[in-house]
């Protein structure tokens, strides 16, 4: 059976061959003429060289070429080889800077590289005109179809050096199999050179030659002309426009504005025409005071739209200290080599100063002075830690009274406070000046103005009631009460809402007070819940009245619930790029009845619990140890972002961890794949992987290990940051699979996988020599003389089995051992059965062993001469039928 499959292969042989004759290609290369290739070069001017490829006559483009290096030489004795440009249907041309001392030949050479090595090639000789041209204008290779664009060209007569002012230069596009419009440049501007707007042709994404020809026929220099060639592309041009910019009262318009506010929220979309781009992004860029730059603060992908492309963005929390108070956003839309570029600023403002204070005040009374310092448009307060200020009264002439934000009284964004007006200050108009600092350093200063006016004072108030209420019960104060009349002054008693129905004056809301004299008086405070009240007592006689300030506060509560305040002292939060300890303290204060008592404990939850410890965690608090100091500790082992939350008894307290710290874990890359290739057990290779220590951990050793291969490989120590090339010696591959890199430190270890990739083909040489033992222990036991035929047939297939497989055909190595064994197999089985009977061949096949015999000697002696013509290679279609 074996013997007729090579019977028809030799007939396959002989198909092949008169077909493989029959279609042999026959490459042309043709170098053009003008217009195409212009006949005159230019000294060390660029110019291209435009030939045509034909198979047979038919175009050759790029992808007929495969297995193919079609490559250009100027100046072929000593010149570099480049490859050859495909310009259009057939057409290819050769990008060269001609220079008169190097010669002007220039080689094309279409050279096969997949197995038979044959060569095709022409030969093309420059002509060098007495002219260098050179594009002075940017004119990109990028060129808007149907559109115009400048070109500005210098010429230069090589004779003397100097610019040539009587040449006739015209330029024109070519793609080889047609010529666009030729249009003269002259001198436009009355300059030296020659300029002009040129159209471009009417047809996207086209390529051309675009020719800058130059001749001088009343020149009478032999030569007297040249070319100047650029490779171009038509393509639409890409532009942008923004279509809507829009903010909801946070800038000084609602739409186009050009001032916001601190974390405006705006919202902006992008028209794009002329082309569709790959990615639309919008830039928010900060302008950097240390290095007079634009330094890129967040870049966002704007959504698209049909053809508007749509993002909303929040304005930065500017520190002006760093950087300027203008931001710029920048819109940039990007395609192949094109892109649309729109910028635009909009000015920061920091923060504004109002005041809400009466516009007058009384001689020996208070003014009530109110400064809220807000967002510029929203009005929003800022938060009161954010901003330090001054504040000053005074006259045309001196200041009256100082003092600073930090001691004026803050609630729901407004700072308050009572200024004491002296009965000697004159009717006038005074002014309140405020200087103001933020964080970031930005200063304002504004001023406000009131008035002062005369009155008839009938008696004097002195002392104010200042405490701070830490326990639920009664308080009691004292403050006097002097009468400057001289007589009996009777005074009621009005008190402010926070203060009405839990005070009294002297038991009642009246009081005597003798002429010319002054009493004490006490005021009763009933604080059995304690929370802050803060007021004015005020006393009148009926045309007449002063009061007492009145400020029972608590201590200061970030967090509360029910008689828990916490004061936490700063910032719980905290901010690292370091492992280690970091302590906060909070205080908590037990704001309950005077005989109660409480067991605090202190806990936390979320995934930052696991970082905390307090010390105490456990306190008794009372009365009599109504406050208690707390330290908070985190624990800091690695970078994260951590949240949660502290439990102060009832009172919750939001905290989070944002750190940077490295970790000392192990963090390595590796090679994600290797390809081997086609590969046999028996073979051994070595491949090179890259290993980069990513963490910050010393790597003190890498261990390679397979399930389907040996690796070995010497081990490497890297220091964070390092990267090496190891190389591993990779054999008994059984199957591709994947390789497992461990890599240690002393303390940690972490795994990387590396894929292999290719072909792990059957050891047919190792097979082969177990079927030969299998036919030498066989022969013995075959007395039929044809079964003992096959046998020898087969033994000396095995040789041909282990030739071919050493020579790296393993896939017909793998044929020949399947038909092989199969017929070994049948020998083996009638062995095992006792059944030897003997067969004969059919008696048509033994009447066309001699006709096919015939057969096969002519057909032998044609092939051997068409074979020795075109040897098929390895690789090629018929190379398994014609190769043996």
């Amino acid at each position: 059976m074996y013997a007729k499959n090579r019977i028809f292969s030799s007939l396959m042989l002989l198909a092949s061959i008169v077909f493989l004759i029959g279609t042999a290609s026959a490459y042309t290369i043709t170098p053009l003429n003008e217009p195409y290739s212009v006949e005159f070069v230019g000294d060390l001017s660029d110019s291209s060289r435009m030939i045509n490829l034909t198979d047979s006559g038919e175009s050759v483009n790029s992808d007929d070429i495969s297995g193919f290096n079609f490559t250009y030489t100027y100046n072929a004795s000593g010149g570099d080889e480049a490859s050859m440009q495909h310009l259009s249907e057939g057409y290819w041309y050769a990008d060269i800077t001609p220079d008169t001392s190097e010669g002007g030949t220039i080689n094309y050479t279409l050279q096969e590289t997949s197995g038979t090595g044959d060569e095709f090639h022409n030969t093309e000789n420059l002509q060098f005109g007495n002219y260098s041209v050179e594009l002075l204008s940017d004119t990109s290779t990028n060129l808007p179809p149907g559109d115009t664009v400048n070109v500005r060209v210098n010429v230069t007569d090589e004779w003397n050096d100097e610019p040539e002012e009587g040449a006739t230069v015209n330029i024109y596009f070519t793609n080889g199999t047609e010529t666009h419009e030729i249009q003269e440049l002259g001198n436009q501007d009355g300059s030296e050179y020659y300029n002009s707007q040129i159209n471009v042709p009417d047809v996207y994404d086209a390529s051309y030659l675009m020719h800058v020809n130059v001749t001088n026929k009343g020149d009478s220099i032999l030569n007297s002309e040249a070319s100047f060639t650029l490779p171009v592309e038509t393509n639409p041009v890409m532009s942008g426009e923004i279509e809507e910019l829009e903010s909801s009262g946070t800038c000084n318009d609602s739409s186009f504005f050009t001032e916001c506010e601190r974390e405006a929220e705006i919202s902006t979309s992008y028209n794009v025409t002329g082309d569709t781009p790959n990615s639309v992004n919008l830039t928010l860029n900060l302008w950097n005071r240390s290095n007079s730059s634009w330094q890129n603060f967040t870049v966002k992908e704007m959504e698209q739209n049909n053809d508007i492309y749509q993002s909303d963005l929040t304005l930065p929390d500017l520190n002006t200290t760093a950087f300027g108070e203008d931001v710029q956003l920048v819109y940039n839309a990007t395609g192949t080599e094109k892109d649309a570029v729109t910028k635009r600023n909009i000015t920061v403002r920091t923060y504004d100063i109002n005041f809400g204070a009466s516009s007058t005040a009384q001689q020996g009374g208070e003014y009530n002075l109110e400064v809220a310092f807000g967002k510029y448009f929203s009005s929003r307060p800022l938060d009161p830690s954010r901003i330090y200020a001054n504040i000053t009264v005074k006259n045309s002439t001196e200041n009256l009274s100082e003092f600073k934000l930090e001691d004026m009284d803050y609630q729901d964004g407004v700072f308050q406070r009572d200024v004491e007006i002296g009965s000697d200050w004159e009717e006038d108009t005074y002014t309140v000046e405020v200087e103001a600092e933020d964080v970031y350093g930005s200063k304002k200063t504004d001023s406000d103005n009131f008035f002062v006016e005369e009155v008839n004072r009938t008696f004097n108030i002195s002392g104010e009631i200042d405490d701070t209420v830490r326990t639920g019960k009664n308080y009691s104060y004292n403050f006097t009460v002097e009468n400057l009349q001289e007589s009996e002054l009777e005074l009621d008693a009005e008190y402010s809402d926070e203060l009405e129905g839990v005070t009294w004056v002297n038991g009642s809301d009246n009081l005597s007070v003798p002429a010319d004299s002054e009493i004490n008086v006490t005021a009763l405070f009933n604080m059995t819940e304690v929370v802050e009240r803060s007021g004015d007592i005020t006393l009148t006689d009926g045309s007449y009245n002063n009061s007492v300030d009145v400020d029972l506060s608590i201590p200061e509560c970030d967090y509360r619930n029910a008689t828990i305040c916490v004061e936490t002292l700063g910032n719980l939060n905290a901010t690292t790029n370091e492992t280690g300890e970091i302590e906060r303290e909070f205080k908590v204060h037990y704001l309950a009845p005077e005989n109660d008592s409480t067991q605090l404990d202190l806990s936390s939850s979320g995934n930052i619990s696991s970082l905390i410890s307090f010390n105490p965690a456990t306190v008794e608090m009372n009365s009599s140890n109504n406050q208690q100091f707390t330290n908070l500790n985190y624990t800091v082992s690695g970078s994260g972002y951590f949240v949660g939350t502290i439990q102060v008894e009832n009172a919750e307290i939001p905290v989070e961890l944002d750190s940077d710290a490295e970790s000392r874990e192990v963090q390595f890359s590796v090679t994600s794949t290797l390809d081997l290739g086609t590969i046999t057990s028996d073979d051994s290779v070595t491949e090179e992987v890259e290993i980069e220590n990513t963490g910050s951990a010393l790597i003190n050793s890498v261990s390679f290990e397979s399930d389907q291969m040996t690796v070995e490989a010497d081990s490497v120590e890297l220091d964070p940051g390092e990267s090496r090339n190891v190389e591993l010696s990779i054999s008994e591959v059984s199957s591709t699979g994947s390789i497992r890199v461990t890599a240690e430190s002393s303390d940690d270890q972490a795994v990387e996988v590396v894929e292999i990739m290719g072909e792990a083909m059957t050891d047919y040489s190792e097979q082969a020599s177990t079927l030969r033992g299998r036919i030498e222990g066989l022969q013995p036991q075959v007395s039929d003389d044809e079964y003992q035929n096959i046998l020898n047939t087969a033994y000396q297939n095995v040789s041909e089995i282990e030739n071919l497989y050493q020579a790296g055909e393993y896939e017909e190595a793998g044929r020949v051992y399947e038909a092989t064994k199969a017929e070994v197999n049948q020998v083996e089985s009638r062995v095992n059965s006792g059944n030897q009977g003997s067969s004969t061949p059919a008696s048509n096949e033994s009447s066309m062993l001699p006709i096919i015999a015939g057969v096969i000697f002519v057909l032998l002696i044609i092939g051997f001469i068409a074979y020795t013509s075109i040897i098929p290679e390895k690789g090629d279609p018929l190379y398994r039928v014609l190769g043996r």
